[in-house]
């Protein structure tokens, strides 16, 4: 099978291999029970197919169940009373997922995330993981694995999103805007997560070009967000945009659950940081 990689870099074509099925996320190898392995190879983001739709309606679930509003006000809190920014998304979802122990989820949630996207952790992603299964645990392997990827996709992209986004909130052009504009320009203009990765099932055509079966789509998120077909002035900071529609949580068939979320934590954390100065609100 052919390995060819292919960049898509316009909005149109971005979009068009997110709602095509011919385009499935790369899969990921099992393991042993309570491993890095097991736990890639058991939550629906390495998932397709009816496997997915049953995981990502378990995330769903767990997610519904969290109330964002009270997560916003919680990370706020312990961001002004010292927490660590990074560590603020998983403590707060991990109060809110009824753990008791944070100080040992804050610490294995690293280690187990180190590995997460890629399949190589470093030493102790095993043991981290399985101390996860026990912190989110008992129940079925599919409830427990995506119980532990809203952790480790929050300590990963939401922690990424305020590192990110704390700069900008900072600008004058930020000033007297409310912080989810900000954030929402952010993660269009400089998004955490700039790229995401496909494999072509099946021949295709996409974009006046062939993709052959077994080819790796790297789908470059950074340029579909300045696409100047979507976006007037793309390359201007602009929190006040009129233009919404950014591809930083997905599109298509598989978009970012916990895109809600993850704003607003990011959206707490940032108005903890700045304490409530001029331009968050």
């Amino acid at each position: 099978m052919e390995n060819t990689d292919v960049v898509i870099d316009r909005y149109a074509a971005v979009v068009a291999v997110l709602r095509d099925a011919r385009f499935a996320v790369p899969p990921a190898a099992g393991g042993p029970p309570a491993s890095l392995a097991w736990l890639r190879r058991t939550v629906c983001r390495f998932s397709e197919g009816t496997e997915h739709e049953r995981r990502r309606a378990i995330v769903v679930d767990a997610l519904d169940a969290l109330d964002p509003a009270r997560s916003r006000r919680r990370a706020r809190d312990l961001v002004r009373a010292g927490g660590a920014p990074a560590e603020v998304p998983c403590r707060v979802l991990g109060e809110a997922l009824g753990v008791t122990d944070l100080d040992a989820l804050t610490e294995a949630v690293p280690a187990a995330a180190s590995g997460y996207l890629t399949g190589q952790g470093r030493d102790g992603a095993d043991a981290a993981v399985a101390v996860l299964v026990r912190l989110l645990g008992p129940g079925p392997d599919e409830v427990v694995a995506g119980r532990i990827a809203v952790l480790l996709q929050a300590y990963e992209a939401t922690a990424a999103l305020v590192r990110t986004a704390l700069p900008y909130a900072r600008r004058p052009e930020s000033r007297a805007r409310p912080v989810e504009d900000v954030v929402a320009e952010v993660l269009r203009f400089d998004p955490p997560v700039p790229a995401m990765r496909r494999v072509a099932v099946e021949d295709a055509r996409l974009d006046g070009r062939a993709i052959p079966r077994g080819a790796v789509v790297t789908l470059d998120l950074r340029a579909a967000n300045r696409d100047p077909a979507v976006f007037e002035d793309p390359d201007r900071f602009d929190p006040g945009r009129r233009e919404r529609g950014h591809l930083t949580f997905g599109a298509g068939r598989r978009p970012c659950p916990g895109a809600g979320h993850a704003l607003h934590l990011a959206g707490g954390a940032i108005e903890g940081i700045l304490h409530g100065a001029e331009g968050v609100r």
